[in-house]
């Protein structure tokens, strides 16, 4: 009964906590390639999405089982995200809940364990993988991971091949959610060290544990299948990334670099676990001075020796410090996988080995001072109350894409992508004046970007400011020669004035440089369609769409301009392909609609009008032609 009341406390704690994500927007960092505009995922769970998901990589990752997972969530509750969101609240309260299990099977410490849980539920640090739909692999993987330690502790009770084989079951399936977890064969180690004292010469000897003891070399041994598991998953990992430009090399970035970067953010996290204010999406890679390095190398080194010489009689101490170390190992930028210093996420499986020592070494420094149990729960509830109402004020900055990038500016004025993301969702939304501003914050504070050059030239296109943007594209091919988008961005300018053979020139030339680029094929589709050669312009199109098949509105073009030289039958095709990948895609549907009335097909032609109308209602042209065939009827 305790344990089902606990179970209650620590999901009704989640749900407080995060509900309000229930109201929360999907978000343009990611969201979009895992959810949104991912036609893998927008199809729902399908045969052929979850193949897809098993055989292919994604967005630098592979990670089959979280794309199942966001394809489960589309089929049930469409693209309304806070659906989406739930499900991921659902995941850590589950993860939480079985972190208790675990503790209070483990070490029949029902009130540490609930403690540990219970911060585990509500540390802010946490906010980031729960409130950020594109995370949903930490809250999945995390759940495999404990199922894994709660089917290890099964197997040590009574060990057999059957359990063990159980235990390297779930411990894929957690890889398959992210690969993260390769440290956890190690972790179990630590496990069998403490609490389940399985080292035959731990302290205790394992007399006064239900779990038979071994010698180190028999439980090496034993979870040589579990490393086994998780070499093959780091090799497809590291392979996914590299082939998708995650990566970065060692002469990017120097190994001292890296080194350095992973001593100080060790002691970052350690700082944001007592002090989690100032959480931003993304910290920046800024580096750090040797004296600093130094200093932070020096205490990592003292604590961990500190710990060690704790082993016999405060066993959780080295088991919590170096499950902390060590399940950070694969994400702390010794192998640099984007441009990121750290991230909130990470901290998502190894805060829990500092969950142990706060919780469990609090509880014994407590006792030798002599406080009752009274003030001893008094003090956690407190501390718990306390992280709740600070992670509920975090959960409130993920609310958005705008709240997020805002947040991030207000910590750091001088964060460049911040400000760039920003300025890019406000140019979606039309407000290219704040639009403007962003960008030009990101070049103030890291002059002469690329990226964030070619973004303020797209943006004073828009406002008109044609010779500006020339300008900005022109430097920009200066910067980095042969780069096809200063010239398809010249070449779209060229396009607009009128000079469409202007235009086709830069599209060429940007084609001899980048011959395999979908979008420069595109843009001399769209010239060439202009110029009204529509036999050039339709082979342009089908070949940007060979390379990359993925572009609904590149099938709707295509579309278009079958349909303005008869092919009503083909055009149909690319508008039905258009729609199957955006489903959202009111032109689309408009246009489907339009050549189903041409070909005599009112009844499908109203379908799709209605469609279109339906998702924009603001589609005067949908609303005209629905209105058309409705009286035709």
């Amino acid at each position: 009964m305790r344990r089902l009341l606990v179970v209650v406390g620590l999901v009704g704690l989640v749900a407080l906590v995060y509900g309000r994500v229930a109201g929360h927007e999907f978000l343009r960092w990611d969201d979009d390639d895992y959810v949104f505009q991912n036609p893998m995922v927008l199809a729902g769970l399908t045969w052929d999405g979850v193949v897809r998901a098993f055989v292919e990589s994604h967005a630098s990752n592979w990670h089959p089982l979280t794309w199942v997972s966001h394809m489960i969530d589309v089929e049930l509750f469409e693209l309304r995200p806070g659906g989406h969101h739930l499900m991921s609240v659902l995941f850590h309260a589950v993860n939480s809940v079985l972190l208790f299990l675990l503790l209070d099977t483990t070490t029949r410490a029902r009130g540490a364990s609930t403690v540990a849980a219970a911060l585990f539920a509500v540390h802010p640090i946490h906010v980031e993988s729960v409130a950020w739909i594109a995370e949903r692999k930490d809250v999945l993987s995390l759940c495999f991971a404990l199922l894994t330690a709660l089917a290890y502790v099964r197997h040590a009770r009574r060990p057999s091949k059957a359990r063990l084989a159980a235990v390297a079951g779930l411990l894929a399936l957690g890889l398959m959610a992210k690969q993260m977890l390769v440290t956890l064969p190690l972790l179990l180690l630590l496990l069998d060290f403490w609490p389940l004292r399985r080292i035959r010469s731990t302290h205790g000897g394992g007399e006064k544990s239900p779990f038979p003891p071994l010698p180190v070399a028999a439980l090496l041994l034993e979870k040589a299948p579990l490393v086994l598991v998780s070499i093959v998953a780091s090799i497809v990992a590291f392979g996914a990334q590299a082939a998708g430009g995650a990566v970065q090399s060692v002469a990017g970035r120097g190994i001292a670099a890296r080194i350095g970067n992973a001593a100080t953010s060790y002691v970052a996290y350690l700082q944001k676990s007592v002090w989690p204010i100032d959480l931003s999406f993304y910290y920046l890679f800024r580096g750090a001075s040797f004296g600093i390095v130094l200093l932070a190398a020096l205490f990592l080194v003292a604590v961990t020796i500190v710990a060690l010489r704790c082993a016999r009689r405060a066993p959780y101490l080295p088991v919590g410090w170096l499950w902390f170390l060590g399940a950070l190992v694969p994400v702390i930028g010794l192998v640099q996988v984007g441009d990121q210093s750290m991230a909130n996420r990470y901290a998502y499986l190894p805060f829990i080995g500092l969950y142990f020592v706060a919780v469990f070494g609090g509880r014994d420094l407590l006792r030798r001072v002599g406080s009752s149990p009274r003030t001893t729960s008094a003090l956690s509830v407190a501390l718990v109350l306390v992280l709740a109402s600070v992670a509920w004020w975090q959960v409130g900055f993920w609310k958005s894409s705008h709240t997020v990038f805002g947040r991030a500016i207000e910590i750091d004025p001088d964060h460049v992508l911040a400000h760039h993301n920003l300025g890019s969702v406000l140019e979606l939304d039309g407000d290219l004046e704040q639009a403007e501003h962003h960008y030009r914050e990101a070049d103030r504070a890291l002059p002469g970007q690329p990226d964030t050059l070619l973004a303020l030239a797209g943006t004073l296109e828009k406002r008109g400011r044609v010779d500006e943007a020339a300008t900005l594209y022109e430097n920009v091919r200066r910067l980095i020669p042969g780069d096809a988008r200063p010239l398809v961005g010249l070449g779209h300018l060229a396009s607009v004035s009128g000079d469409h053979e202007r235009a086709l020139q830069l599209f060429e030339e940007a084609r001899s440089h980048h011959p395999n680029l979908a979008i420069v094929h595109f843009n001399i589709g769209r010239a060439l369609e202009l110029k009204g050669d529509f036999d050039a312009a339709t082979t342009a199109y089908a070949r940007a769409l060979e390379i990359d098949p993925l572009r609904p509105a590149w099938h709707n073009a295509l579309g278009l301009v079958h349909a303005r030289r008869g092919r009503n039958d083909l055009a149909a095709n690319y508008f039905e392909e258009a729609c199957r990948l955006f489903p959202g895609f009111s032109s689309a549907h408009n246009n489907l609609g339009q050549v189903h009335r041409l070909a005599g097909r009112l009844s499908e032609a109203i379908v799709e009008f209605e469609r279109a109308v339906q998702i924009d209602p603001n589609n005067t042209t949908a609303r005209a032609n629905l209105a058309a065939a409705l009286a035709a009827r």
